[in-house]
């Protein structure tokens, strides 16, 4: 099993893809902002229709030159690593300790497996390369995504249920503006910013089975005992997950 080879995967996968996923936006879109290839002041021979103009562009448009092309395709493979690994645990925990059914269970694994195997081709295939590829990519990664955690937040269970809500809802509006300001043939990049941090934050509420190592709690000895928002099926009982 992955978790036995590095531990931290057992509670800090999503953690550390968010981290991660972070990073890569803020040093693929600076380094392009830093040479020019993007932003207010482009040079001509770097300016490509929908990322030039503005001093906040999407995120996308940090992946199209060198050298941070090969930042941002490397530093989102190794989040959708991360992020499959990470649904795939939680689906595990929502199926033994949430009064979920099976099928919706099945629905959160697929749809975040789904959108965690569009986001490499997503990460290698720029805005340059082809436009519409990417931005079909984008699409098969946040849409499933957030099925995800909206099934999610049908389970009700901890940690931070209310954050995961209000994180979902949010995410669902901002992308929303995002995707009809390019049909409009706008720009609504602040939108693709702030949806994309309320898509890390959700997965700070995914639920992770109790464990003895955690790069983010110094009390990981310690395993403790989650209560589902409403009444265990009878064969659901004794422990459960740890929060975070």
């Amino acid at each position: 099993m992955s978790e036995n080879i590095v531990p931290c995967l057992q509670n800090d996968a999503h953690k550390i893809g968010a981290i991660v996923a972070t990073l890569t936006s803020v040093a693929s879109s600076g380094t392009a902002h830093l040479l020019q290839h993007i932003g207010k002041h482009v040079d001509p021979e770097y300016a490509i229709p929908g990322c030039r103009g503005r001093w906040i562009q999407d995120i996308s448009c940090g992946g199209v030159y060198f050298p941070e092309y090969y930042i941002f395709g490397f530093g989102f493979t190794f989040v959708s690593l991360c992020m499959a690994h990470a649904f795939q645990k939680a689906a595990y925990i929502l199926e033994r300790y949430s009064t979920l059914s099976g099928r919706m269970v099945r629905v959160f694994r697929v749809a975040g497996l789904t959108g965690c195997l569009a986001m490499v081709p997503m990460a290698w295939v720029s805005m340059k390369i082809n436009r519409s590829a990417h931005l079909l990519f984008a699409a098969l990664t946040m849409i499933p995504w957030l099925v995800a955690f909206v099934v999610r937040c049908k389970a009700g269970c901890p940690p931070y249920h209310k954050m995961a809500i209000l994180t979902c809802v949010a995410a669902c509006a901002l992308i929303s503006i995002w995707f009809t300001a390019i049909v409009l043939r706008s720009s609504q990049s602040w939108a693709e910013w702030c949806g994309f941090l309320c898509f890390l934050l959700h997965t700070f509420t995914f639920p992770v089975p109790a464990g003895r190592f955690s790069l983010f709690r110094s009390d990981a000895s310690v395993e403790l005992e989650l209560e589902p928002a409403a009444n265990l099926r009878p064969s659901r009982t004794n422990t459960g997950p740890a929060g975070i």
